[in-house]
């Protein structure tokens, strides 16, 4: 139970990284966290940046599901 739920917050964590990203969300590129990555790839690059993490954070909350 605790591995499904911690599977859904990941999840849930992916998808809204590579919304922030593909929606160009301005509050999410502002935040003082997202700043280095601005600083190293810019606006774009680090919308790309965000969209490959945020698949990757997907895939991982998928493998943690397989291992129940």
């Amino acid at each position: 139970m605790e591995a499904t739920i911690f599977s859904i917050i990941i999840f849930g964590a992916g998808v809204f990284s590579i919304l922030a990203s593909l929606l160009n969300w301005d509050f999410f590129f502002s935040n003082r966290k997202a700043q280095w990555a601005l600083k190293v790839f810019e606006r774009n690059g680090a919308r790309v940046f965000y969209t490959i993490l945020g698949i990757v954070i997907i895939f991982l909350g998928f493998m943690s599901m397989d291992q129940m």
